[in-house]
């Protein structure tokens, strides 16, 4: 995986991965060689930080860790759990409102 994107390091530039190829070690790389990635990562990975535990999460609600070379994996419960892991992004929130099925609105926190 590495080797596909070498010609975006040292660049600046977004890379995106999807659980396949998503894990600490590449993102870690990544980020040494200045080239910023995030997708969605498989909760079994190797090195992925304990988060909250999928009861206590309500649609919506999220938790996360900060590794020390600065990746940030999060848990996200939206109809079911979703990790994601960025070696750029923060935990930083904005509210968005969310139309609902029956047509009303629904304020929501999101990660910026």
């Amino acid at each position: 995986m590495l080797n596909l994107t070498k010609p975006f390091w040292n660049k600046g530039m977004k890379v995106f991965f999807d659980n396949y190829f998503t894990s600490k070690h590449i993102l870690e790389k990544l980020k040494f060689e200045n080239t910023f990635a995030c997708g969605t990562i498989r909760s079994k990975r190797k090195n992925i930080s304990s988060l909250a535990e999928d009861k206590s999460l309500e649609r919506g609600m999220y938790d996360c860790k900060t590794s020390q070379m600065g990746i940030i994996i999060y848990k996200w419960k939206d109809n079911r759990i979703v990790h994601f892991a960025s070696n750029f992004h923060g935990v930083e929130e904005s509210t968005v409102l969310r139309t609902e099925q029956d047509g009303s609105k629904k304020s929501l926190s999101v990660l910026l």
